[in-house]
């Protein structure tokens, strides 16, 4: 049925076991995965929500059956709503797990919620009594060794056969092991004159044993994940979600947190404001050492504003996110931009060392200056457009940053033939600069 949809290019799927997947309770014969790939035709993402409503609406039609759809997300791994809960334990981590997953999956925008800690498996569980061990002269390391060695095998020598060597594995045998009551009757020390069987210094229970036990920087946790219907926003039903967390009776020893793909993107933007920040002083640091002086580096530095104003008009008008590709560029216009201020100050500063006056310095170089500083800019927006274009595959990860290097790189260009002489005429004095190493460019020959 997915596969007569009709933006829908190929279906394929796995039955049973998924080894891919990342936790146990994502795998087993009782799940199986869909992978959906759509024709590339118009613009993806309103057509990728489209089918997803549609599969949707298909798998209403088979009850019993919990479905997550998941999406290929660049530079992140994360689903767009994660909340962890932490606490020793698993009892009540499953119990709270829960609890929180019927609450968010009352808030209207969230689907797919789903908590990592399901149903386990029956277990056998051992609880020794070491009084009685100690009365037989044993102890818990040691018995717990025979139960596994009887119980699982151990592989005591190896068959040769040719040039393969096959594992000789001892235990009991399967009628020896196969019921609970077996289990209680299975001799505890074979050296010993009085055969102890297990039933004697402990006591068997079948319970359920966990699913998983995952751990989050060394706490047992559960992780409640959900995907976002479009149209919402993510950091309002982050709100809605701490609010029903606040409505929970959470124990003193519990403690949960709120990540995901929002958490994620604060971190990088954080890196990439670093390497923004870091960026720029280099810049100016390299400028300060070439012009020996610290003022007219500050004037080049002003057209990494301009460059940023056009850069924030362009994603505000089209309705751009600010996404890490975005950064990236903008990380690269801080070393781009600057080049026509230099060539613009490092001139006037070789007209005044000439005996000019600062007005007329000024007036000249730009004129002069003005051909080779669009030649430089034109260049460099002609070598970014094929990018720009979003051809070829992987187009969505190069396409926004060449448009930001563009669009600041043609906006710093524009405002730095004005803005620039207009801040050098106010900060510098009338007399004429020291003499300083010339600054060549290839666009000057």
């Amino acid at each position: 049925r997915i596969s007569q949809i009709p933006l829908v290019k190929m279906v394929s799927s796995v039955s049973g076991t998924d080894k891919s997947a990342s936790t146990k309770t994502d795998e087993g014969e009782n799940t199986g995965r869909i992978t959906v790939t759509l024709k590339p035709v118009g613009n993806l993402a309103r057509l990728e929500e489209q089918v997803i409503r549609q599969v949707r609406q298909i798998f209403q039609d088979y009850p019993g059956i919990e479905m997550d759809i998941a999406r290929p997300v660049l530079f992140s791994f994360k689903t767009p709503v994660e909340v962890h809960l932490k606490g020793f334990n698993l009892q009540k981590l499953q119990a709270l797990s829960h609890e929180l997953e019927e609450r968010m999956s009352k808030i209207p925008g969230l689907v797919d919620v789903r908590a990592n800690i399901q149903r386990g498996n029956p277990e056998v569980q051992i609880f020794f009594d070491r009084k009685k061990l100690a009365r037989y002269g044993l102890n818990v390391r040691t018995v717990a060794s025979i139960l596994r060695n009887k119980i699982q095998g151990d592989v005591s020598t190896k068959f040769k056969e040719e040039d393969r060597r096959i594992d000789v594995l001892v235990r009991l045998r399967e009628a020896d092991r196969q019921s609970i009551n077996d289990l209680r009757r299975i001799i505890i020390n074979p050296s010993g004159q009085v055969p102890v069987p297990l039933e004697a210094v402990a006591s068997l229970r079948i319970k359920e044993g966990p699913s998983e036990i995952r751990r989050i920087d060394q706490q047992r946790s559960a992780v409640i994940t959900a995907n976002v219907l479009p149209g919402y926003k993510l950091n309002e039903l982050n709100e809605q979600i701490y609010q029903e967390l606040q409505k929970m009776d959470i124990p003193l020893d519990f403690t949960y947190e709120l990540a995901g793909q929002n958490k994620e993107m604060e971190t990088s933007l954080n890196s990439l404001m670093l390497a923004l920040g870091l960026a720029i002083f280099l810049v100016y640091i390299v400028m300060a050492s070439q012009f020996e002086s610290l003022l007219h580096p500050f004037i080049i530095i002003f057209t990494i504003p301009l460059a940023v104003i056009g850069v924030v008009l362009y994603l505000y008008v089209f309705n751009i996110p600010l996404s890490i590709v975005v950064f990236l560029g903008l990380i690269m216009l801080a070393g781009i931009v600057v080049n026509n201020a230099i060539v613009l100050v490092d001139y006037i500063n070789h007209l005044r060392r000439q005996g000019m006056s600062k007005t007329e310095a000024i007036m000249t170089a730009g004129k002069v200056r003005l051909r080779p500083i669009l030649m430089t800019t034109s260049t460099t927006v002609l070598g970014l457009l094929p990018m720009a274009l979003g051809l070829g595959d992987g187009a969505e990860i190069r396409t926004p940053m060449a448009i930001t290097v563009i669009v600041g790189l043609i906006t710093s260009t524009l405002l730095t033939l004005v803005v620039i002489p207009t801040v050098y005429d106010a900060v510098n004095r009338e007399t004429v600069p020291a003499a300083e190493p010339a600054l060549e460019s290839g666009s000057e020959s």
